[in-house]
């Protein structure tokens, strides 16, 4: 009855909150298929510069979440599109593949492949309304084979990337950061309505008042 009613799904609960297991317990999470990161902006953006900035902040949240996760990327797609509900307005939208040898999970690295994709599909006289970067072809970090003529020096690029997440994990997100991710950021996206960050931040604990 339960399943005809609420379909497979509805039965699995039903049976699990009767103690019948019917999902097996992953003791350890899979590793993700691909990392994407996209915003939209808080105004339109009109300039190769400010385009550049999104997405470089971008593909530094990306890498970041890569190497929590101990993977190493050989895939990267930028994209960026206009507003598609945007009234006479002209409609835009591309994106570009880069292969990433050997893989990494340098942000460094990422950007410097990725900036030369935005200029490629990046084009002039358009109101962009988003951007974002996906990273795929995961494999694990550790025990990464390179190539006998790279020119990586994955020592001295692993210890640069252990440094700039511990230092960013102590003192705050963008205490260090890479020059090409800006500084202003005029296209942000607006956030004056979202809700506080209850369960994350001591500064945004609701205030209960007594009498």
């Amino acid at each position: 009855l339960i399943r005809s009613v609420l379909s497979v799904v509805g039965q699995r609960t039903a049976l699990e909150l009767r103690g019948i297991a019917c999902l097996p317990m992953e003791l350890v999470p899979p590793h993700s298929k691909s990392i994407v990161r996209s915003r939209s902006f808080g105004q339109p953006v009109e300039t190769i510069e400010q385009m550049q900035e999104a997405v470089s902040m971008h593909i530094t949240r990306a890498a970041e979440k890569l190497r929590q996760q101990k993977l190493v990327a050989g895939a990267m797609q930028v994209f960026l599109t206009t507003n598609r509900f945007g009234k006479n307005q002209r409609q835009y939208s591309n994106a570009a593949m880069v292969r990433i040898d050997p893989p990494s999970d340098d942000t460094g690295i990422l950007l410097g492949l990725a900036m030369p994709a935005i200029q490629r599909i990046f084009r002039e006289g358009f109101r962009f309304k988003s951007a974002g970067v996906m990273l795929g072809d995961f494999s694990p970090s550790a025990g990464m084979q390179l190539k006998l003529f790279t020119n990586v020096d994955r020592g001295r690029s692993k210890r640069l990337m252990a440094a700039l997440d511990s230092v960013n994990s102590r003192l705050g997100r963008n205490t260090l950061r890479y020059g090409s991710s800006g500084f202003d950021r005029d296209w942000r996206m607006k956030q004056m309505h979202r809700s506080p960050f209850y369960t994350t931040r001591w500064d945004q604990l609701p205030i209960a008042y007594c009498r």
